[in-house]
């Protein structure tokens, strides 16, 4: 009894002590793991613990004890930390007599760098910075090369706009970006350095920064200065422009008048309005090779200037474009003026001290010191004669000009008291308005006159611009010279002349010279009158009462819009010698069929034929030829030449009729389609290119909805983007080998397309080129080919095998997705480096280690190895590779099988090791 008391109690000692044992023995959670921190946002994070409600992180700042804090997330937020480096630890706290805590994670070094105090917005997919507003930052600004991590490459719109409290800007050079109105009334910055590699100025960016002193360098990476960029600052001391700057736009520096002396790079091709107003300490002006034109204003008020050398590429000064500069006393004039507007130098010594009432700069004319005074005469080595150089002089009343005058500039005579001119026989162009307004004039020479028997005996005249003679009441007679080829818009409206139309046709000169324009007399079909040499541009602008028009042989010239939206026009007549057909000729002739075009023809301007109907008759028949030819002269056909032309008409039963031309051809000569030259050309079915064409543009033959066939010729180089784009009827395409390059979009959702050859020169297949061909089931790839753009081959769905050779350096995203049933037979053994990741993003089998034929057409063998075959069991399987003129028998170890031992399908469970050869039966 006492043995089993002694046992019982034992018994209870060790139930005792396992039950203690048990109490310090409680599981503990997992230690949090992936702890890092976000150098964008300054986030700690970690991955969740299971059943965890509360974390501690443990922050050691260096050389300092620990701090804990707790969170309830998985992450917690360290901008609130000072500057320095920390050791971080994260823990799962446990619950009491539940489960322990888990252990510190490994400790994780951070450093909070100092703020700079900016705002700055992630750019460019989260990979850069922006600075995009100054914050707390004051005094000398310091943009840091990187923020929390990434680099900061720009400063944003307005992002220091208007702040005073900012005194200097330093900007490391990965800044390549300064925005519009960046730094804008930043009144009292003295200092800023543009960074190296800067490449672009915003609008107005440092406009208004008045005490910004020192030189102004603009980087070598910078193109344009936009307008308003350094406006005001009104203590730079000078600005050296970099060798790429090509624009420096309006106001640019307007009164920056600490700088003295301004060099214009031979970059430079364009200077805006004001872009130097009011520097009024510039002393020097040097005007580089490059410029062509000096814009309205650009150097007035330069109260410094004494001289200035205008170089011979110089052929336009812009309206006041040294006004006012109140000591400019001497100019060199180039040999290239072909234009001085109004008041190019008005205000200055010029005018003043010009010894006679005459003012000259050079040899041109620029006006009178007294424009109320009497007649004069001018030099006889006078030139030109400026904008409106005696423009309401009405004391003025007649002038004969020496034959040395070339030019006589706009408006240079408009309203003044002339009755009687002679140009001379010098002139060589009457700008718009010369004559405007001149209600005496009845006796106007255009060259040289003999007055005994009142013929011209002399003249250089070439071009009369719009409006020249317009309002000239009294005139009602004017002999045209031979030499003149172009008569503007108006030339001679609203003048005595219109008294002698003829049949609501208005003629001017001798023996019905040129055509000028119309009256409301003109309708139905007209008959130009035998002798007639040129339409003047605009002649017949929107006579909708005009029908047909018959130009004799004797027609040289047929100006530019001179049948503009002539609405009823059906039928038209072009003289055989005519070479060129002008801009927006028969622009919008609605109801014009398109008709043999002369054989001297040269030249089809833009939109020459734009949007021309076909002739109709009354019950809807075609009465349009089919073919129409582009002769073999034609070298351009210019922009929009063609577009839209044809009918598509819905006859109520859902079915559009397309009316006009159904095959086009296109001489031989021609070298450049221009863009759109014949987007959505309605009835077009058949086209046949000449073997001169190198370029076809853009949109060439954009939606052109029922063209089913296309002969290219033997010379094409590049195709536009979008050159075939929605070409839904397009059957097949046979690419010439000089083809090198294929636009994006070319080929667009083509669906009636089924086969595509693209010779042995493409070299680059653009983006979306053949994006939805669906009926595409073989595309033969040129050998030379080193790229095919992103989705190229999107939804080709009937596309079976392509043979992809090792010329391939780059095929970017997603070339061949939603290509259900193709197959890739590849020529090396792995992707390029400049392959996209997602090239193959549908995951269609791919056999790799190809050997092709000399000419790459097709396959004739492969190795079958472990990484040979790829995606093998994707839906739709493997598909059989494919040849021109031949039928794929299988595949044999034997290259002499005529029947293959594996099908397309079951090639992928040949033993590794073995060379499969392509077996090819002729398809009869």
């Amino acid at each position: 009894m006492k043995k089993f008391r002694l046992l019982i109690v034992f018994s209870l000692i060790l139930c005792c002590l396992a039950v203690f044992g048990s109490c310090n023995s409680l599981e503990s959670h997992p230690t949090p793991t992936d702890v890092k921190v976000d150098p964008a946002t300054l986030t700690l994070s970690w991955d969740e613990v299971k059943d965890v409600l509360l974390y501690t992180i443990s922050i050691t700042p260096e050389g300092q004890e620990a701090k804990e804090v707790s969170s309830s997330k998985t992450s917690y937020s360290l901008t609130s930390l000072d500057p320095g480096n920390y050791q971080i630890r994260v823990k799962a706290l446990g619950k009491d007599e539940v489960i322990n805590d888990s252990a510190w994670s490994e400790p994780i070094p951070f450093t909070r760098e100092v703020e700079p105090g900016m705002v700055f917005t992630l750019i460019n997919g989260n990979t850069e910075y922006e600075v995009t507003d100054k914050g707390l930052a004051t005094g000398d600004i310091v943009i840091p090369e990187t923020y929390r991590g990434k680099y900061v490459t720009a400063i944003g719109n307005k992002a220091f706009f208007n702040k005073s409290d900012v005194a200097t800007v330093t900007m490391s050079d990965r800044i390549t970006s300064i925005g519009d109105y960046a730094f804008a009334n930043c009144s009292y910055v003295t200092s800023i350095t543009l960074p190296a590699n800067l490449s672009h100025i915003g609008k107005s960016a440092f406009a208004s920064c008045r005490m910004l002193e020192g030189d102004l360098v603009i980087p070598e990476g910078v193109t344009a200065i936009p307008e308003s960029a350094f406006s005001y600052c009104g203590t730079i001391k000078s600005v050296t422009l970099g060798s790429k700057v090509t624009t420096i736009g309006k106001n640019a520096f307007t009164d920056c008048r600490g700088i003295t002396e301004v060099t214009i790079p031979d970059s430079v091709t364009d200077i805006g309005e004001y872009a130097f107003s009011m520097c009024k300490s510039v002393t020097k002006i040097h005007l580089g090779a490059g410029l062509a034109a000096i814009g309205p204003y650009a150097f007035s008020a330069m109260a410094s200037l004494t001289k200035v050398t205008i170089p011979d590429n110089i052929k336009t000064l812009g309206e006041g474009a040294f006004m006012s500069c109140n000591v400019l006393a001497d100019v060199e004039l180039g040999q290239g003026i072909e234009i001085i507007d109004a008041g190019a130098f008005a205000n200055t010594p010029i005018w003043a001290n010009s010894p006679t009432n005459e003012v000259y700069v050079g040899k041109w004319f620029l006006g009178l010191q007294d424009n109320t005074a009497a007649a004069m005469e001018l030099k006889a080595d006078t030139v030109g004669i400026a904008n409106y150089a005696l423009y309401r002089n009405r004391q003025l009343i007649a002038l004969d000009l020496p034959n040395s005058v070339k030019i006589i500039g706009q408006g240079a005579f408009a309203y003044t008291g002339l009755y009687h001119i002679s140009i001379g026989s010098g002139v060589e162009q009457i700008y718009s308005q010369a004559f405007e307004g001149c209600t005496d004039l009845t006796s106007v020479f255009l060259g040289s006159y003999e007055s005994s028997n009142k013929t011209l005996t002399a003249s250089s005249l070439k071009v009369i611009e719009s409006n020249a003679f317009k309002k000239c009441e009294a005139l009602d007679e004017i002999i045209i010279p031979e030499t003149v080829e172009v008569i503007g818009s108006y030339a001679f409206r609203d003048t005595g002349i219109y008294a002698a139309s003829l049949d609501g046709v208005v003629y001017v000169g001798d023996h019905y010279k040129w055509v000028v324009d119309y009256t409301e007399e003109l309708s139905g079909d007209v008959e130009i009158k035998r002798g007639t040499v040129g339409i003047a541009n605009y002649a017949f602008y929107k006579c909708n009462a005009l029908t047909g028009i018959a130009l004799p042989n004797s027609i040289q010239t047929v100006g530019r819009a001179a049948f503009y939206e002539c609405t009823a026009l059906r039928s038209v007549e072009l003289p055989n010698t005519l070479e060129v057909i002008e801009d927006y000729t028969f622009y919008h002739c609605d109801k014009l069929s398109l008709f043999s075009l002369p054989p001297a023809l040269r030249v089809i301007g833009r939109s020459a034929f734009y949007k021309c109907g076909s002739l109709l008759s009354v019950d809807g028949e075609d009465l349009s030829e089919d073919t129409f030819t582009i002769p073999e002269g034609v070298t351009e056909i210019g922009e929009y030449a063609f577009y839209g032309c044809g009918e598509k008409r819905g006859d109520g039963l859902g079915n559009n009729n397309r009316y006009g031309t159904e095959i086009v051809v296109i001489g031989n000569s021609v070298k450049t389609i221009g863009s759109y030259a014949f987007y959505n050309f309605a009835p077009l079915k058949k086209v046949v290119l000449g073997n001169a064409v190198e370029v076809i543009g853009e949109k060439a033959f954009y939606k052109c909805e029922v063209l089913e066939e296309v002969t290219f010729g033997s010379n094409i180089k590049t195709l536009g983007n979008r050159a075939f784009y929605k070409c839904e009827a397009l059957k097949s395409v046979v690419l010439p080998e000089s083809l090198r390059t294929i636009g994006d979009y070319a080929f667009y959702k083509c669906f009636g397309l089924t086969t595509v050859d693209l010779g042995n020169g493409v070299t680059e297949i653009g983006s979306f080129a053949f994006y939805g061909c669906s009926g595409v089931t073989e595309v033969n790839f040129s050998s030379n080919l080193v790229h095919i753009g992103k989705q190229a081959f999107r939804n080709c769905k009937s596309l079976i095998s392509v043979v992809l050779g090792q010329s391939i350096a780059q095929i970017d995203a997603h070339a061949f997705y939603g290509c259900d049933v193709l197959t890739l037979y590849l020529e090396g053994t792995k992707a390029g480096e400049e392959w996209h990741k997602y090239w193959n993003s549908s995951y269609r089998p791919a056999i790799w280690g190809c050997t092709l034929s000399e000419d790459h057409d097709y396959v004739v063998s492969f190795v079958k190895g472990p990484d040979s075959v790829v995606n093998k069991n994707s839906i739709n399987t493997v598909s059989a590779p494919t040849r021109k003129g031949y039928m794929f028998k299988g595949w044999h170890t034997n290259s002499s099988a005529t029947e293959g031992a594996y099908t397309a399908e079951t090639v992928v469970n040949a033993s590794d090791g073995r060379k499969l050869f392509a077996i090819w039966a002729e398809n009869n």
